[in-house]
């Protein structure tokens, strides 16, 4: 007590001037419009760009959670998709009638997506790989397709309960079927390790026309990815003299740098197709 005394004693005309100025304020505001309105301003400012900064961190930090969100929300609209286009065709031949029930008939969907998170990957070894954070729990099995929103990933290699580990386009072990959108010339993706952000459309025929800056897609020969997913565009063409074979540089449409949110792509048919190969 004696301290806090000594302490009002020794700085008695500096709190007496700084009640004085805060009175002298809380008038000057209180009866002026004009200065309460700028103090009102400043203190909104200084909150809004407070709370600008909060919202900016947190946002941050939520992105991954935002950004599952959004594949899980991708997946269930893909899946819609695929179920609209099992009902199109008893859709398109019920011509007799304006009305149409289909809740009592079941429809063959080849094909539904599971979204995924990708935990690890690499993008500068000749034998990359990815790992999800979804496994045989959630239905991922070996030989699945793996796409993200701008095209296809790559192939599920193995699987256990909670990850799975998928052989990507940029890996010398892969090879996908693949076809040009303009003629529809189909031939083998692969690459060749020597840029993450390219691979080389194979076994395409030396007579084909081929477009700089056309798409290259899925072209749906296997049990593995639906077609017309894109893989990328066309961006240089080599006629190989010795098999009179195209070899194709593609630009891919996936940047494996950035990939985080996937979809699994699992098919119904898969076994019985297998069993007729």
């Amino acid at each position: 007590m004696e301290n806090l005394l000594q302490f009002i004693k020794r700085f008695s005309l500096l709190l007496l001037f700084l009640a004085l100025e805060t009175v002298a304020i809380i008038m000057l505001v209180q009866f002026n419009s004009y200065q309460r309105s700028v103090l009102f301003s400043s203190a909104n400012w200084v909150s809004g760009g407070f709370y600008q900064v909060v919202d900016a961190v947190g946002g941050y930090f939520n992105l991954r959670e935002v950004n599952q969100s959004l594949s899980a929300e991708n997946a269930a609209l893909k899946n819609e998709i695929e179920r609209l286009k099992a009902q199109q065709p008893a859709l398109v031949s019920s011509t007799d009638s304006m009305l149409i029930t289909t809740a009592d008939t079941a429809y063959w969907q080849p094909y539904t997506y599971v979204a995924a998170h990708v935990i690890q990957h690499s993008i500068n070894k000749a034998q990359n790989y990815i790992t999800l954070n979804k496994g045989t729990d959630d239905g991922i099995l070996p030989d699945m397709g793996v796409v993200s929103p701008d095209g296809v990933v790559g192939i599920v290699k193995s699987a256990s309960r909670h990850y799975a580990m998928v052989i990507p386009i940029i890996n010398v072990q892969s090879r996908i079927s693949c076809r040009l959108d303009s003629t529809q010339n189909f031939g083998s993706l692969v690459w060749d390790a020597s840029d993450y952000r390219t691979a080389i459309l194979q076994e395409v025929p030396g007579h084909a026309t081929v477009k700089i800056g056309e798409t290259v897609s899925t072209s749906g020969f296997s049990a593995i990815f639906p077609s017309n997913i894109p893989v990328g565009k066309v961006a240089d063409v080599t006629l190989i003299e010795e098999s009179q074979f195209l070899q194709i540089k593609v630009d891919l449409s996936v940047d494996f740098g950035k990939l985080a949110e996937v979809n699994v792509i699992q098919f119904a048919g898969n076994t019985e197709f297998k069993a007729l190969q």
